[in-house]
Formats: structure tokens, sequence, C-alpha cells
């Protein structure tokens, strides 16, 4: 039963095939049966595969003379629906910031790596010079390291294709349990497959990186001096350390990076949860129809636990408002506004108190008259310092595509009042934004949208709505969702953005907290004749805890400061590109930016400790022995 009406199964699709769209598809339906589930008009996609051999482009072409022999102005275009993303530049853009921390957490691991292969080097100094003494070639030798490295690796990539599996299963998981409950009954998302395409860029990726990670650590272990080899004399020299002192800041500078990215957004995600839109969003139901607004809106004034109804063109919480290009009096310059269209009601359901004025009448609606209630933002905009009460607008017919045409019946809109700034388009759109508020009548086209404020708790009243919408119109298609859960459905994606960032930014800091750990540990055991020395002739374990722990807090330090600039640059180009968008995405925030270094740093330095203390508690008899 679909919709009061009774169909009968025919086929399966197969378990692969979930359709074409953004979201899964459930069943498919005869063209002709499309006023059953929409009372609009059909709006079908032509969909066909191209011959092969045809490209793109030609396919095109040849659909565009077809069209422009029909009519002279129609155009016709091709979109690829071979993935239910389509992979353009834009996408690309969109995810690189993803992939981008993605890389940088390869890069930590691959500094990591580096510097074991470094220690690991240094290790086999002996056997490499027993090698090269019997005529070993250091071309030989650097190929047997790498392939050591590149079969780690693969073994490596194996385990990471299987935990891939496990966090895709488990991040779908998490995504139903954290989205809102609402939302999460309508939204499906398309199966996340490991195919051979991805198996591949795994193990080419690993394969990269091993040769990445290895290369300069092979070619450090075999430049070797071959006497001092045999004779047991090891040292890794200036150059080994300073290379491993570059790869333990590089590994920082990335935490650092990442954990100012993370903590900023996670700061941001906060911010926009305790948003206050300027609205009183709880309690308020849309109930979104194709048809019959005037009917059900009427019916539901009556219904129980309905205290308001209003009606509007766009709800809040939605995406941007429609804009138009307007020209106050008193001014020879148009501006452009967003606007919509909303019944008296609007207001007393969203308890907007109004700042000046009064609202729409009952006979205005009815005709949709030619007056307006702008918000603080348009009035201080359009008449800084006076009264915007009487003053009158002017519509202004534009060419561009992304500005809506009001029609000649607004050339002279009125003022009656004036709103507060409330947030109607998504959470992250630029504060202040100028906007105008048009009457709309339940009967008339720019009706779209029921907005009902229901009594006591949310919940119950929203199932109680949903049961007399059904029971009384069976057939109508009527979405209905609390505004609440859409305003906080806009603010999850920073949510998720500010857990995957955390999530790297930790995921790095113990590659760092390894790194310098691995690192000041070789340092002990590469100097602990010296201080065995140094405590034989009268050196403290603080003295030698102190030694160790300075050079650690040098490297820590110089990474720190390196990685809290790079930290600030990002910041601030995300900035230049949210100011260009129009968007308020993000904000300079330097208590994220203390806060990433703050922990890079006091993660750095605490990993030093167990290698400071080992050095600390050196017996100098058993290393004077020993020499």
């Amino acid at each position: 039963m679909l919709r009061g009406q009774t169909f009968e199964v025919i086929g399966v699709a197969g378990e692969e095939f979930d359709g074409l769209g953004e979201s899964p598809t459930d069943f498919w339906a005869p063209l002709s049966m499309h006023a059953v589930f929409r009372s609009e008009e059909v709006r079908a996609d032509v969909i066909g595969r191209l011959r092969p051999g045809v490209s793109k482009a030609q396919a095109e072409g040849a659909l565009g003379a077809m069209a422009q022999r029909e009519r002279e102005d129609m155009r016709a275009f091709l979109d690829p629906r071979a993935t239910v993303v389509t992979f353009t530049p834009f996408m690309i853009l969109a995810f690189s910031p993803i992939l981008l921390a993605l890389g940088l957490v390869l890069a930590t691991c691959c500094a990591n790596v580096a510097n074991m292969m470094l220690a690991r080097g240094l290790a086999r100094q002996r056997e490499i010079g027993v090698r090269l003494s019997v005529g070993a070639g250091r071309a030989r030798l650097v190929r047997q390291l790498l392939t050591e490295a590149l079969a780690i690796a693969g073994l490596a990539g194996l385990l990471g294709v299987l935990l891939a599996r496990a966090v895709l299963d488990g991040g779908q998981r998490v995504f139903y349990a954290t989205i809102s409950p609402e939302f999460a009954k309508l939204i499906r998302l398309h199966s996340l497959e490991i195919d051979t395409r991805v198996f591949l860029f795994t193990l080419a990726a690993a394969a990269v990186a091993a040769v990445g990670a290895a290369l300069l650590p092979a070619l450090q272990s075999t430049r070797l001096d071959m006497v001092a080899a045999l004779r047991g004399e090891f040292g890794g020299g200036v150059r080994s350390s300073r290379l491993r002192d570059s790869l333990v800041v590089a590994q920082v500078v990335v935490c650092v990076v990442l954990l100012v990215c993370g903590a900023l957004l996670y700061r941001r995600a906060a911010v926009f949860q305790a948003l206050d839109p300027g609205m009183r969003p709880h309690g308020v139901v849309d109930v979104n129809l194709p048809e019959r607004h005037a009917e059900v809106a009427e019916f539901l004034r009556t219904a129980p636990d309905v205290e308001a109804v209003a009606v509007a063109a766009r709800a809040p919480f939605y995406g941007s408002l429609d804009r138009t290009m307007v020209t106050p009096s008193g001014r020879t310059n148009s501006s452009t506004t967003e606007f919509n269209f909303v019944s008296p009601e609007y207001f007393r359901v969203f308890d907007i108190e109004l700042r000046r004025g009064r609202v729409f009448t009952a006979e205005e609606a009815r005709i949709e008259a030619p007056v307006a209630i702008v918000n603080a933002a348009a009035a201080q905009a359009f008449w800084p310092g006076r009264d915007p009460i009487g003053k009158t607008i002017s519509a202004v017919q534009s060419k561009e595509r992304f500005l809506q045409n009001l029609s000649a019946g607004y050339n002279q809109i009125q003022v009656v009042g004036v709103a507060p700034s409330t947030l109607d388009g998504p959470v992250f759109a630029e504060a202040n934004r100028t906007c105008i508020y048009l009457p709309a009548a339940p009967t008339g086209r720019n009706a779209k949208n029921v907005l009902v404020l229901v009594r006591g708790d949310e919940t119950r009243a929203l199932d109680k709505l949903r049961r007399v919408i059904i029971g009384r119109w069976p057939t109508l298609n009527a979405e209905t969702v609390p505004v609440s859960a859409v305003l906080a459905l806009r603010v999850y994606p920073f949510r998720a953005a500010a857990w995957i960032g955390w999530m790297l930014g930790l995921v790095a800091m113990a590659l760092s907290v390894s790194g310098m750990y691995g690192a000041m540990s070789y340092l002990v055991n590469q100097r602990s004749k010296e201080f065995g020395i140094r405590v034989a002739l009268g050196a403290t374990a603080t003295n030698v805890v102190a030694l160790v722990l300075w050079r650690s807090m040098w490297l820590t330090g110089l990474g720190v400061t390196i990685g809290g600039g790079f930290a600030a640059g990002v910041v601030q180009l995300l900035l230049w590109f949210s100011a260009r968008a129009s968007l308020s995405l993000l904000a300079w925030d330097s208590m994220a930016l203390f806060i990433g270094c703050g922990v890079a740093a006091v993660a750095a330095i605490l990993a030093a400790l167990g290698p400071s203390s080992r050095a600390g508690r050196t017996d100098p008899n058993a290393i004077l022995r020993a020499e």
C-alpha cells in the first residue's frame, strides 16, 4: 500500500543497485503513476548510456544541434550519472581539506617510520659494513633496505584496508546515532564498498609512503666509515642527527596544525550549537505540502495542541532565502536583499516581536498587498539613522540568474514594520544580512510551507499532527519536520567536522609522541657512555635528566613555533575563502591556537620524560666496566 493505492511487486533489483540519485531508492513505480506520489507537474530525467567510442562532448554537441533545430533558444546538457557524486572541480575543492588533513597524517607516519629506519640503520652499521667489505655495492644495499620497507608497508596496507572497512561501518552507525532522529528516519546512505580500485590505490599509497620514508634512511645507513663500523664504533654523525631532529620537528608541526584546526572546528561548532537565531524554533512544526495549503492551514488551526498556524514561501534554516534587487526611497543606487513571503501569524509562531510598526493585516495578506516588514539590518542599511516606517522600496528587474525578480505589482513597497534581524537562512550565513518580508496568502502561489506552533511536548504533538493529516488526506504527500530539528541538522556538519578534526589531530599527536619517544630513547642509548662519564665526574641525575629534556624542549618549541605559524596561515586562508563566499563558517580564535599548540607541546614533553628518567638512572660503573 503506497499513498492509499495497492501496488503489485513485479521485480526485485540487484542488491548492488540502489538508484542514481543522491539518496538510495527503495522502489520504482511506472511514470504514469506519478500523480499518486506527487501532484505537481511531472519533471522527468532522461537517462541514457553513451555508445562505445562516443565522448561526452560529441554527444552533447549532437544533442545541442538537435535541440536548436526544435527551438532556437533551447540548449542541451549532459550530466554524468555513473556515480552518485559527480567528480567535478568543485567537489575536489570541497573535499580538499579532508584530503589535505589525511595527507598530513600520512606524512607524519612517514616521518615516524623514517626516524625508526634511521635508528635501525645505525644499529645495523656493523652488518652493513661487513656487506660492503665483502663486495656488496651501495645501490644493492639500498635496494635491500627499500625491499624490506616495501614488505612491511604492504602488510600495513592490507591491515589498513581491513581497518578502513571497520571504520566505514562504524562511521555509518555513529552517523545514525548522532543525527537528529527526525532526519535519521529519512536519510539512507549509499553503501561504501572497498573495490579493486580502492584496494590498488591503497597499496600504491603504501608503496609511495614506504619509498618516501625509507629512501633517505637507506642512503644514510649505507654512507658510513667501513673501518669504524667493523670495529663496532657506531655513531650517526652530525648529518644523521640533524635529519632525525628535522623529522621530529616535522611531526610536531603537523600535530600542531591538525590540533589547532580541530580545536577551531570544535569551538566553532559549539558557537553554532549555542547560536541564538533571534526566533523561537522549538515547538514549531514545518508541514511541507505540494498543494492544498489553505485547506490544511485552516484545518490545523482547529486541531488539538495547535496554538497558531502560519504560511511562508520558505521555512527557516532550509537554505538561503531568495534574493532580489531593490532601490530604497531617497537613494539612487540599488541593493541586493533577501526576501520571504509570510503570513501575519509568522511572527507570532516564531515569537518575533517587532521593534517598530505593525504586522500585516489579514486583508493585506489576502490580496498580497505591496507592503513589507524589513529586518533591522535592512533598516540600518537602507535608511541609516532614520525612521523606516512609511518609507518605500522599489523592486528592480535584474538579468542576473541568481536573483529573483519581483512582479510589477511590487514597484512601490511601503514599509509598515521593523523586525529584529533573525537567522532565516543557513547557520553559517553572513551576519546582519538584509531581508524584507512580504505578505503571503494561504491560497496564493507563495504559500509553500505551513508552520504550526504546537503546545506541550513537541514529540507527542508532532505524532498527533501527523496522524491528523494522514487521516484527513491519506494521499497527500505532506512532510512534517520540527523546525528545531532542521536547525540541529544544519549544525551537525560542523559537529562532524570537529570530531574528524580532533580525531586526526589526536592520531597525529600519538604519532608525534611516539616519534619524540623514539628519538629521545635513541639519543639516550647513543649517549649512554657520555652520561656515565658525566655521572662519574660528579653530575647528578637531575643534571642528566635536564640535559635530555632540554633537547626535547628545544625540538618541541621549534616545532610548535613553526606549526603555530602554519596553522595561523591555514586559518587565514580559510577565513579569506569564507569572506569571498559571504559566509561565516570560521572566525579567528586565539584560544584554539593556544589549545592546539599547548596540547602538542605538553604531549611531546611528556613523551620525553621516560627516556630522560632512564638517562638519569645511568650506572657509571657498568658503563666504565664495559668500556
